[in-house]
């Protein structure tokens, strides 16, 4: 994987807080990127941290980025 500037990392949280529900996105090495998302967050004290939750959901190639307060419908 590409190692793209921390700026883009933190484009990403800001548009995850941004939204009402989350943001998915999709990458060939799901684990990896979600720890630099993490890393990158937490090295920039980043405000979003408080209100996003990171997740891979078994299977997937997609990291999701969600509010911690959003209900899913039924």
């Amino acid at each position: 994987m590409a190692n793209p500037s921390p700026d883009i990392y933190l484009a990403l949280w800001d548009r995850a807080a941004e939204v009402e529900i989350g943001i998915a996105i999709k990458t060939n090495e799901p684990t990896k990127f979600r720890n630099k998302l993490l890393t990158v967050a937490a090295e920039a004290k980043h405000p979003a941290r408080e209100t996003i939750i990171t997740l891979i959901p078994e299977g997937n190639d997609e990291v999701f980025m969600c509010r911690r307060t959003a209900e899913l419908p039924d």
